[in-house]
């Protein structure tokens, strides 16, 4: 079977976001691992790995993914922003389309919700898939992909996730979109302020 690790990428003042939404729902999933990397603090399920802030720039996220990578075993290694959380069922679609699929990145489909007077109203969210890269948001890396080109070797400005995704394609690496395999931006759960599609 494909073993799966994931890494959530954790800053100080999304703990409580990632510690109250985010790993409970993670910890409902079947992975075989799961980190959290950056800030935060030691549970019950999950590694923790307590990784201080060195630049104070995007370069300490990629840091944190480096470490989340060499700190499991995994195959593959989902990797998840301090704001999104994956779907109920995320690793069952995951693992289905994974054994269907001889995929290196894939790149899930992206979703938020608000509530209005009668319910709710659902959004898709950029994803990275319709320019052909992964977006930083989430996705999932075969370890092997990783371990030819690192995270932080990626060229230090914010489209980290584009330039590094670009060089993977430069390498032969294959970017699958998956929209069956689907994580959802809750950042506006601390915020709700906050249009996570701008």
């Amino acid at each position: 079977m494909i073993t799966l690790a994931c890494a959530i990428i954790s800053s100080a003042k999304r703990w409580p976001l990632v510690r109250d939404q985010i790993l409970p729902q993670v910890l409902r999933e079947s992975f075989d691992e799961i980190v959290v990397a950056g800030d935060g603090e030691a549970g019950t399920g999950y590694r923790f790995l307590d990784i201080p802030l060195i630049t104070g720039t995007t370069i300490d996220a990629l840091i944190k993914r480096d470490a989340a990578a060499v700190a499991t075993e995994s195959e593959y290694l989902c990797y998840l922003s301090d704001d999104h959380r994956p779907v109920p069922g995320f690793t069952q679609a995951l693992r289905d389309y994974l054994q269907n699929h001889a995929a290196q990145v894939v790149i899930p489909a992206r979703t938020t919700w608000r509530q209005v007077e009668d319910g709710f109203v659902y959004y898709d969210l950029n994803s990275g898939a319709a320019e052909g890269y992964c977006g930083g948001h989430a996705g999932i890396f075969a370890r092997s992909v990783l371990q030819q080109y690192p995270w932080a070797c990626a060229p230090h400005d914010l489209l980290w996730d584009l330039t590094h995704s670009r060089h993977l394609q430069s390498l032969g690496v294959e970017f699958h979109y998956a929209p069956a395999v689907m994580v959802e931006d809750v950042q506006h759960l601390i915020n709700p302020d906050v249009t996570p599609w701008l």
